[in-house]
């Protein structure tokens, strides 16, 4: 959840309620990513939006994350995920690619992270690599998700993935516990 400029705590359900354009782009965000993104901006820690799809999509995530006056500092089309990756960290000036977290839920995207030096985080719950949208992992029966998720941790581990998570509120702690040591070092 994330407070509007109001102060009204939103999901994205309710957000694409509120913003009907903008409900297809919207709905498909994980539970936690708004809270996560606006953490990232109230802490000054660059964050950026990275696709493979159209110009069009892309314009219309980066105007429904401005009506919680969220603003990534790069939004990425490109053909190629390796490329995208090298692109937004030199558009952020980050000399040292281990300081990233590439945070994706494709292999594809996975393994240009791993190519690119950055520190790997793959998301599992409502993950592509899973191949449900997130109302499907959603309506899952409990043993259904486990069963999914152990094949999908599976899949993140045989990537080499560093931090494979369950939901994107497991990454927001972990980037609290990266910032943390930040802080002390």
């Amino acid at each position: 959840m994330v407070s509007t400029a109001g102060g009204e705590a939103t999901s994205p359900a309710r957000l694409a309620a509120h913003w009907p354009k903008h409900a297809g782009t919207i709905s498909t965000l994980k539970p936690g990513v708004l809270l996560l993104l606006n953490f990232l901006q109230c802490n000054q820690i660059p964050y950026g939006t990275l696709t493979l799809e159209s110009a069009p999509v892309l314009a219309d995530l980066v105007q429904a994350l401005h009506e919680f006056n969220l603003k990534p500092q790069i939004n990425l089309v490109d053909t190629s995920p390796i490329h995208a990756i090298h692109q937004a960290v030199s558009q952020l000036a980050i000399h040292n690619q281990a300081h990233v977290l590439g945070v994706f839920d494709q292999g594809d995207w996975l393994i240009a992270a791993k190519h690119c030096q950055l520190n790997t985080v793959g998301i599992i719950e409502g993950s592509r690599m899973i191949g449900l949208s997130q109302p499907a992992w959603t309506n899952l029966p409990a043993g259904q998700k486990k069963r999914l998720a152990q094949l999908a941790r599976r899949r993140l581990i045989q990537l080499e993935v560093e931090n494979p998570l369950m939901n994107a509120q497991a990454l927001f702690l972990l980037i609290r516990q990266l910032k943390q040591l930040e802080v002390r070092a």
